[in-house]
């Protein structure tokens, strides 16, 4: 592979198929996102840090997952101006973290965005919403949910993120 490509981005659950071991893959997101900041393209860690949290929340790594969310952020901001691909994550934490509520806002704030921007949601996004929704509607009924989730979408990104205690 030429040193100037950055490998294109598998998600973490297909990573952990093919090597059994979530750490491997944690490890070669971290290696994409390396490879991403050195050559300038904040754009080809995207999805390195979509798939690298969500696999970290899922070992229970809470606290790396969050250095994970902020330093992505610091990285998808200064360098796309935007970095909506992370709501979805952090809904996830916030869900992870047993604080529902917030999860449910920045879950309705992420959907709001992806819209807001044209964006599709790719597999691993959709499982992570998927997931998060089925924690709130064994917490929430659907009527709750969605009043929360009404709330997140009035909220800015730089709002859930400080909502969020991530700013």
């Amino acid at each position: 592979m030429s040193r100037c490509r950055v490998p294109p981005a598998r998600s973490a659950r297909s990573l952990r198929s093919d090597t059994g071991h979530s750490e491997v893959a944690i490890a070669l997101c971290r290696e994409a996102i390396e490879r991403a900041a050195a050559l300038g393209r904040p754009a080809a860690a995207v999805h390195a840090y979509g798939n690298m949290v969500p696999a970290l929340l899922e070992r229970g790594e809470l606290t790396q997952a969050e250095v994970a969310i902020r330093s992505g952020r610091a990285l998808m901001v200064r360098g796309l101006g935007t970095a909506f691909a992370l709501l979805l994550s952090l809904s996830l934490l916030a869900q992870r973290r047993e604080k529902p509520e917030l999860a449910a806002r920045l879950l309705g704030c992420a959907e709001q965005a992806y819209s807001a921007g044209g964006h599709h949601m790719h597999p691993p996004e959709v499982r992570i919403r998927e997931g998060v929704l089925a924690a709130l509607r064994a917490r929430f009924s659907d009527e709750v949910i969605a009043t929360l989730q009404a709330e997140g979408a009035r909220w800015s990104e730089d709002e859930a993120f400080e909502r969020a205690g991530l700013c």
